[in-house]
């Protein structure tokens, strides 16, 4: 597993399925840090998201639904949240929050200084999603769906051509 997050345990549970817009902000986070930024705040993830989608959106998502996206994310431990200043620190851990006499679970962080990144490098959190994929074809015609994932992923037809080759042998 590669893991991008030094904080997450290599027995994370099972990612589950991911919605699209999940992919988005995931896919966001991953060019981020391939670039070098340690974490993106919810606005910046909104505009990345909203510029990546064809024709370049004139409509941004919701601040709420890539929010909603995100914590999605953090549950299945595919994003970690962080408190973004000079440094990344991770979120502290609150203790309880005395409400009315009760103590009550500790409110989720949404403090402007909330951060994102990317836990799990893009393959590892793609596995499942791969795996559905590939077995959406018939057994006999798997290596195809490789094939047919550098079309989609626009190797040049070249690289294709010799991926099918190599296949076939």
């Amino acid at each position: 597993m590669r893991v991008l997050d030094p904080g997450l345990r290599d027995d994370a549970p099972d990612h589950g399925e991911l919605a699209r817009g999940e992919l988005e902000c995931l896919a966001v986070l991953w060019q981020a840090h391939a670039d070098g930024e340690q974490a993106l705040k919810l606005s910046e993830i909104r505009d990345r998201v909203s510029a990546r989608r064809p024709g370049g959106s004139p409509t941004f998502p919701a601040l709420t639904t890539i929010s909603t996206y995100l914590r999605g994310l953090v549950s299945k431990k595919l994003v970690r949240d962080v408190i973004v200043e000079d440094t990344i620190e991770e979120t502290p851990k609150h203790g309880p929050v005395r409400v009315r006499g009760i103590v009550s679970v500790p409110p989720p962080p949404r403090s402007p200084r909330t951060g994102y990144r990317a836990a799990l490098a893009p393959g590892d959190a793609l596995r499942d999603t791969f795996k559905v994929l590939a077995d959406a074809y018939p057994a006999a015609a798997r290596s195809i769906s490789v094939v047919d994932f550098a079309r989609a992923a626009g190797l040049p037809e070249r690289l294709v051509k010799r991926l099918e080759k190599a296949l076939a042998e």
